[in-house]
């Protein structure tokens, strides 16, 4: 993380956006692409982390997520039954932080074409 941590290293994880990522990748993007992406890459997992910490979820259950699961205006994740331990669909309240963190990974997976 040699690149992302002299500009990141000290700000807050719900202080950073998109445009603070943004700023780490251009130096290297050209010279040394896969690294670029290596470091692209870990900092989406570490706001992926984030989420989960927010939610209290089990990590498989974040993992395996899909979007149709969460109710945006009703701030709320429901996980069905058959992904959960207890075989019991689980309902999960989302903070306002959980909803900004949801907002943004959304924001950049659908930006790289991810569905």
């Amino acid at each position: 993380m040699d690149y992302a941590l002299p500009r990141l290293g000290a700000v807050p994880v719900d202080a950073i956006a998109g445009a603070d990522v943004m700023d780490v990748l251009p130096p290297i993007w050209f010279t040394k692409r896969d690294t670029a992406r290596t470091v692209r890459q870990r900092i989406g997992t570490v706001l992926a982390l984030e989420f989960l910490v927010l939610t209290a979820a089990r990590s498989g259950e974040v993992r395996n997520a899909r979007w149709e699961e969460f109710d945006r205006e009703g701030a709320v994740w429901t996980i069905p039954a058959e992904r959960m331990k207890a075989g019991r669909e689980h309902r999960v309240p989302l903070s306002p932080r959980t909803l900004e963190v949801f907002d943004e990974g959304r924001r950049r997976l659908l930006g790289t074409g991810c569905r």
